[in-house]
């Protein structure tokens, strides 16, 4: 019986393991992404885009939605752009801030940095997350150890007619410097 135990703690460990890996992983990815993104349109031009079409494409479980945009850069118009992108508040006819490559105009992206600050949030929670699964988890096996160890103890103390004795406190004699005090506090 303590063989299934002991695999199946050692399972049970391994997927915590793995579980907050994963969760690690998903928020350095994410973090990096971020950083990727913002370092790559540093030099960048902000300007302004016009949503022209929102499309909602549906896959299965879920949808995914394609936001058209144009706008002009260095009096060069570039319509039917697809923007990599999409916020539920956005509407057709909409003006939204754009950064735009000046090398290659075609290259633009969504310029709210809200967006980007909450993709290092939402990474620095991941790693948490990741961070706090196998805490907590340790923390949980160390509780229930001491219980069970707690329960043996009763249950070994109560199967010898056993009382548990409070060792009665020794008196401790002052130090010196006790005693030169307390000398001085009488007199």
């Amino acid at each position: 019986m303590s063989v299934s135990i002991s695999l199946g703690k050692q399972n049970s460990l391994k997927s915590t393991i793995i579980i907050s890996l994963v969760f690690i992983l998903f928020g350095v990815l994410m973090i990096t992404f971020n950083t990727t993104s913002l370092n790559k349109s540093r030099n960048w031009v902000e300007t302004t885009a016009q949503i022209t079409e929102i499309r909602t494409i549906s896959g299965g479980s879920s949808a995914t939605h394609e936001v058209r945009v144009k706008y002009t850069f260095n009096d060069v118009k570039y319509e039917n752009m697809i923007l990599d992108y999409y916020d539920s508040s956005m509407q057709p006819q909409q003006i939204i801030p754009i950064k735009v490559n000046p090398s290659n105009p075609t290259q633009f992206m969504y310029a709210n940095m809200s967006t980007f600050t909450g993709l290092f949030i939402g990474g620095g929670c991941m790693i948490g997350v990741g961070v706090l699964i196998p805490a907590v988890s340790i923390y949980l096996r160390v509780k229930k150890k001491k219980k069970v160890n707690s329960a043996l103890v009763e249950e070994k103390a109560s199967d010898e007619n056993i009382e548990e004795v409070t060792p009665a406190k020794e008196e401790q004699t002052p130090s010196k410097k006790e005693q030169t005090f307390l000398k001085h506090k009488d007199e």
